[in-house]
């Protein structure tokens, strides 16, 4: 991979799209990787809007230590199957075992969800909000 001297918010997808009357018209940016959305008349105001935003986000994560994602521009794009095999302590299989039986699911099942709810918890640690308020939203929440 590519050495990353400065991530830099242009290097982040942007997606635009219309939105409807009942949002107030105009466009809704957003930038997934960030979680940030901003919002415009124009095309060009909602792309600004979220830049700002992400701008903040990636100020706000730099200062407070938190771990900044690489663009998937960055990233080193690889297929992965979807298999992979473990080898684990008997105790720990037995372990496994049990509760996947008491839980009603397969080993497998038990251990996909463990995973999951351990990266879950990693990843909203390394998470930064920015919350901003539109007069012009009436109370509404995006």
């Amino acid at each position: 991979m590519k050495k990353i001297d400065k991530i830099d918010v242009l290097d982040y997808k942007i997606l635009i799209e219309k939105a409807s009357d009942e949002e107030g018209g105009g466009y809704i940016a957003t930038i997934p990787e960030l979680g940030c959305i901003g919002d415009g008349n124009t095309v060009e105001e909602a792309i600004n809007d979220v830049r700002e935003v992400a701008e903040n986000i990636l100020e706000i994560a730099k200062e407070d230590g938190k771990e900044i994602p690489v663009p998937q521009k960055y990233k080193h794009k690889e297929e992965y199957s979807g298999k992979l095999s473990l080898r684990i302590p008997k105790t720990l299989h037995k372990m496994l075992s049990s509760q996947a039986e008491k839980e009603g699911c397969s080993i497998n099942q038990l251990i996909t969800t463990y995973i999951s709810l351990g990266l879950g918890n990693e990843f909203g640690k390394n998470q930064v909000s920015v919350i901003s308020f539109d007069t012009n939203l009436k109370g509404s929440i995006r």
